[in-house]
């Protein structure tokens, strides 16, 4: 995976055979890769992985910007019902030419992130716990580990309003980006509310 275009064209082609169970939209993961090249993170975090379909993307940037990218989930039966550990991602890796790009971590994202420095990774996806106290946590302490950037997923559905809420209460500011299913961003300078 080497160029830009070649990547798109190969991750767009298998998205459309293998991603129709999705829970990040086509125009996401495009924001997602575009973002990665904007930022230019050594490092990205992944919170709340599931099947993998953003991480594929994630990790296909990651690789042609040079970052190291960790994905934390505990992949229980809680998520979804599906404890399918990640497998599914890692397959969906391999089957893209990016096998090891990614270092899985089976574990819950509070815990993992406060075993984290202060500013470790440069960019931060954040798609876990949709509670709104699971939310809020991962958002506060993703604004800890961040040190350029931070994406809240799922913001504008109905089904999740508490991951919206929980942007709400814990930043002072942000922007609010209204795709599919909307993403939050935010610096990690900005306010956190106690």
């Amino acid at each position: 995976m080497r160029d830009l275009a070649s990547v798109v064209e190969r991750l767009v082609a298998y998205d459309a055979q293998y991603g129709k169970d999705a829970g990040t939209g086509i125009d996401e993961k495009l924001f997602l890769l575009a973002t990665v090249f904007m930022v230019e993170p050594r490092s990205i975090l992944e919170i709340g992985v599931s099947a993998g379909h953003a991480t594929l993307w994630l990790a296909a940037a990651a690789r042609l910007a040079g970052a190291r990218m960790v994905s934390v989930d505990d992949w229980s039966a809680a998520h979804g019902g599906r404890a399918k550990g990640p497998e599914k991602a890692a397959k969906r890796l391999e089957d893209n030419g990016l096998a090891g790009a990614v270092e899985f971590v089976g574990s819950d994202s509070v815990t993992y992130l406060r075993s984290c420095a202060d500013k470790e990774f440069d960019l931060v996806w954040v798609d876990g716990d949709h509670s709104l106290e699971g939310a809020s946590a991962d958002i506060k302490e993703a604004l800890r580990v961040a040190g350029k950037l931070v994406i809240v997923h799922d913001t504008n559905q109905k089904a999740y309003s508490t991951v919206r809420e929980a942007c709400l209460s814990v930043c002072e500011r942000g922007c609010f980006f209204d795709s599919l299913r909307g993403m939050f961003l935010v610096t990690p300078g900005e306010e956190v509310r106690g």
